[in-house]
Order: structure tokens, then sequence, then C-alpha cells
């Protein structure tokens, strides 16, 4: 059963929502349930801590790996429009 159909006779324990449902209402509750007042104060106080790491930089091989990914993708959806498209 997923998450959008009904089954009344399936006598089953599985749950309504799969994982990643599950994860992303609790993601969007949490979201909701905290305001800007409550994340000022955190904001700040992590803001004051002096132990912080250095933020990273990206670097040339963060560069060539997106781009790889980029690469990929798109010669992917090409490959794909391409095959739907002799095939028919």
């Amino acid at each position: 059963m997923n998450a959008l159909t009904y089954e009344p006779n399936v006598d089953t324990n599985e749950p309504v929502l799969d994982t990643v449902d599950r994860v992303s209402e609790l993601c969007f509750g949490l979201f909701m349930a905290v305001s800007d007042g409550n994340l000022e104060p955190i904001r700040l106080r992590l803001a004051s801590r002096t132990d912080l790491p250095d933020r990273q930089r990206f670097v040339q091989g963060d560069f060539l790996g997106a781009l790889g990914i980029f690469i990929v993708i798109v010669f992917g959806v090409l490959l794909t429009v391409a095959i739907i498209t002799l095939g028919s």
C-alpha cells in the first residue's frame, strides 16, 4: 500500500507514509514550529563562538566534481530524449 491509495480489505501493518514522506513531514513540522524569534538567540550564540572552524572554500576538485555530475545528467537527459524520439 502506498500513501496515495487506500485498500480497506488489506490486513497489513505498513506505515501510511513511506520513509521519505515521513521525513519531509517531520522537517516541515519543525520548520513551522520554530519562529524567527526563536532562531535569533541561537544564531547570535553561534555567531559569538570563537572556536568555530574556518568556513570551507571551494577548491578545483569541487568544481570539477560538480561539472562532472552536470555533464552526466545532461548527457543522460539528451540520451533519453534521443531514444524516445528515435523510438517513436
